[in-house]
């Protein structure tokens, strides 16, 4: 076994493992009857209009991801972009990041375009996902502060009631106090840091982003560019949001909080654990606690709905995940062929040469 299986093994293992201790803690002292009879109860039409709207999420990424393909000169085929990226989520519930790969190889392959373009536009693509992700982030801390840390003290401090808020501290002039005092460090220190390997990986990683946002100003048609990134985020929340009408419980809560939760459950998605598993149930069942009192619930049956929720989510969308990356595996599979002049040997190459 070569050194770099070991560690992707042990990586796996580890992912596993800290989704399955995150879900035991979320989920301990739950009335699993309750749990039961909230599927029972469940309306699935919801669930069904849910998962359409998120295909309809990845079919504005593929056509965004045509648009890129074009600024860098070659032309795509907006199925097939479409058909790769569901494969590419397939391999990711097994093998997280590995997608990545697999979705840049098969469009290369079926697109018949140097690997290089295909792997450099999809990191183009993901790292739109991060920025978007991260302005989600902050818009949700910053509007509803008290509650996020009404979350995090559930999570990660014993279900203690929340010491921080609003009204006892001045938070915001802390965080301008402690940012402004971490540029004035970072800029005397410069050098120093940049010494450092993990902080020099971080300022490449920036610099990539910023490359990627300067690729997007030089298209012919930004603006459509910037719609359909709105559009994929809009209806991630959505999806979120149409589920909730699938349980009586929850069929009131508002827009506001889907888009909270969303927010929560995403962290909960990019954390090392495969596709998610239970790191994602995790976050959403501590969202539902920590806002049981504003909803008029108990944290016992917040803890009850959120399982429901979580559960039905992630389940629903893992099975239409490898029901369509197969279909769409199958679909693409013909199309495989190595461009005309380009050898398999050299394909071997830039996938490696991607890969590290």
């Amino acid at each position: 076994m070569s050194r770099k299986t070991f560690f992707t093994i042990v990586k796996y293992v580890l992912g596993l493992a800290l989704g399955g201790l995150l879900m035991w803690l979320a989920m301990r002292g739950i009335d699993f009857t309750q749990v039961e009879q909230g599927f029972k109860d469940a309306n699935y039409l919801w669930v069904a209009i849910g998962l359409a709207v998120a295909i309809l999420s990845h079919w504005y990424r593929a056509v965004r991801w045509k648009l890129l393909i074009e600024a860098a000169g070659y032309k795509s085929n907006a199925w097939n972009l479409f058909c790769s990226i569901m494969v590419g989520y397939l391999v990711n519930q097994a093998l997280s990041r590995v997608g990545e790969v697999t979705r840049a190889t098969m469009t290369a392959k079926s697109e018949k375009i140097p690997l290089s373009v295909s792997f450099g536009t999809m990191v183009t693509d993901r790292v739109f996902d991060v920025i978007a992700l991260g302005l989600l982030v902050l818009g949700v801390f910053l509007f509803q502060f008290k509650e996020i840390m009404a979350i995090m003290d559930k999570a990660f401090a014993n279900n203690a009631p929340a010491t921080m808020n609003e009204e006892s501290i001045p938070w915001k002039l802390i965080f301008g106090i402690t940012f402004a005092v971490g540029m004035l460090v970072l800029i005397i220190f410069w050098k120093r840091f940049m010494r450092i390997a993990l902080f020099a990986k971080g300022v490449a990683f920036s610099k990539d982003i910023w490359l990627a946002v300067k690729s997007v100003t030089k298209m012919k048609r930004p603006w459509l560019f910037l719609y359909q990134t709105v559009m994929i985020w809009v209806c991630y929340i959505l999806m979120t949001y149409l589920v909730f009408f699938a349980l009586k419980d929850t069929s009131g809560l508002s827009f506001t909080f889907a888009i909270t939760a969303f927010t929560m459950g995403g962290i909960g998605m990019v954390m090392p654990s495969p596709g998610g598993i239970g790191t994602y149930h995790f976050a959403i069942i501590m969202s539902f606690t920590a806002y049981a009192s504003s909803f008029g619930w108990t944290e016992d049956f917040a803890k009850v709905v959120g399982t429901n929720i979580a559960f039905i989510i992630h389940t629903s969308q893992f099975i239409m995940m490898i029901v369509a990356g197969v279909i769409c595996y199958l679909f693409l599979l013909p199309k495989m062929k190595i461009g005309e002049g380009k050898p398999e040997q050299k394909l071997d190459k830039e996938l490696a040469s991607a890969e590290n």
